[in-house]
């Protein structure tokens, strides 16, 4: 008698395992790479006119906008590639996860010496796909990775494409411009496996584009140099057809979702790792900046329950999709040291900004780039501060008048600008983060005195 209810309980059990993966929902999130905010054909937020592209043409994204909600104060987690791609996977801050650049330290004779960091994520390091699996999810990191540590496969990934980078994809051209189409077959064959196994399924497609913009389709290229060659440089037209070109690989995705019937359980995710180099909105600075040209990024997401063609002003960062995914998986127990939120929490007219583990959102990049000298940022309230190591020059912005951050309040609101200085400054001494050191091979040169602090 014994065994026959051994039995029964085993079954009860099954169809009770069953019966909540039918209901977990699948989880679809991609990555496009050095997009600026006004990089689509999407008005990313309707206050602002020139938050879309008066060049691109991505119909597949609008659609996905039109069927979703657009976050206008979303943000990558830095402005640099690999430290939003490692906070992204952890749900930490660049600052927290003491990764704010991989790129080598050149001392050419500045006034710091910026903190060095090895590109190797740390197997200690829990990342989404980790996280997902524990709830029964069948999981894939398809295109860019750029994190090493073993690739994706050594982090929770059932499949991947590797330990790959930017180079992976410069000689990807002809009918499959850096690999766009070839994702999309590789994760529609998933989508088929996943099925038959009766797993939910989570797909990061990190797509290669926008690098190598030359290898776009050449009909596509061809196309917009009939249209802007007179007013658009040759790598600006060849950048126009690859988003193209991306667009039309995720228009081929979401039909394929459509047709298998699983759009109407799935949750579609879109944003960029960073800004770009150029943008032609009114945002200051590009790719390697903390203005907001450079950390600023189109957000889209469509699933069950979000609202359709809405638009949501809550500030968000990259770092929130870990917390949100958990959700979405029915996950409960965090790891410790989230910085992100729950997304979902800012439909609710509830939601305060002050919910956050720490309050603001935090940026840290205390490097040297093209447009940018280290420094770190705090958004509270659209009331952005920007400290610059090395200068007399930090900055206060009002970003719901002054998004193009113009006006320097820090004379007219000196009360606001210490009371942020000091929260980002706790905030960083928190999580122990890596600060940049004075160079004792400065060349007095290369920096005049004024801007020394």
């Amino acid at each position: 008698m014994g065994y026959p209810f051994q039995l029964i309980i085993f079954i009860l059990i099954f169809s009770l395992s069953a019966t909540a993966k039918a209901t977990q929902k699948n989880i679809i999130f991609m990555l496009s790479d050095d997009q600026s905010w006004s990089g689509l054909s999407v008005l990313m937020n309707p206050n602002v006119k020139n938050s879309i592209s008066f060049y691109d043409e991505t119909p597949n994204l609008e659609l996905l906008a039109a069927e979703g909600t657009r976050f206008t104060n979303a943000y990558a987690p830095s402005p640099v590639c690999s430290p939003s791609r490692i906070s992204i996977q952890t749900g930490k801050t660049p600052a927290r996860l003491n990764w704010t650049k991989a790129a080598p330290f050149v001392d050419s004779g500045q006034y710091l010496i910026p903190p060095q960091h090895d590109k190797n994520i740390d197997s200690a390091e829990i990342t989404i796909g980790e996280m997902l699996k524990t709830a029964g999810y069948k999981t894939a990191h398809l295109g860019k990775w750029h994190l090493l540590g073993g690739g994706p496969e050594s982090h929770g990934y059932d499949l991947s494409d590797g330990d790959i980078g930017n180079k992976y994809a410069a000689n990807m051209s002809g009918l499959n411009p850096v690999d766009l189409f070839g994702m999309i077959e590789r994760a529609e064959k998933f989508i088929d496996e996943s099925q038959k196994e009766n797993k939910p399924f989570y797909i990061q497609l990190s797509f290669h584009a926008l690098h190598h913009p030359e290898n776009a389709l050449n009909d596509t290229i061809q196309k917009y140099h009939k249209k802007y060659q007179d007013s658009l440089q040759e790598i600006e037209i060849q950048r126009l057809a690859l988003n193209e070109n991306m667009d039309e690989s995720i228009g081929r995705l979401l039909v394929y979702l459509e047709a298998k019937n699983i759009a109407k359980d799935t949750f579609i995710i879109y944003m960029a790792d960073n800004g770009a180099f150029r943008n032609f909105s009114s945002l200051k600075g590009g790719k390697g900046a903390l203005w907001e040209g450079g950390i600023r990024v189109p957000f889209i997401i469509k699933g069950p329950g979000i609202p359709k063609n809405t638009i949501n002003h809550s500030p968000i960062a990259g770092y929130d999709l870990f917390p949100t995914f958990m959700s979405i998986a029915g996950l409960k127990n965090y790891p410790e040291y989230l910085d992100g939120i729950n997304i979902f929490d800012t439909f609710d007219a509830s939601y305060r900004p002050s919910s956050r583990p720490n309050e603001g959102l935090i940026f840290h990049f205390p490097h040297y780039q093209k447009n940018q000298k280290p420094a770190s940022a705090i958004i509270i309230d659209n009331m952005k501060l920007i400290k610059h190591y090395g200068q007399n020059s930090d900055m206060l912005f009002d970003l719901r008048k002054d998004i193009s951050e113009k006006n320097n309040l820090i004379s007219k609101k000196p009360k606001l600008y210490k009371s942020l200085l000091n929260k980002l400054e706790a905030y960083l001494q928190s999580v122990n983060a890596s600060m940049p050191l004075l160079n004792p091979n400065f060349d007095s040169n290369f920096i005049t005195e004024s801007e020394k602090r």
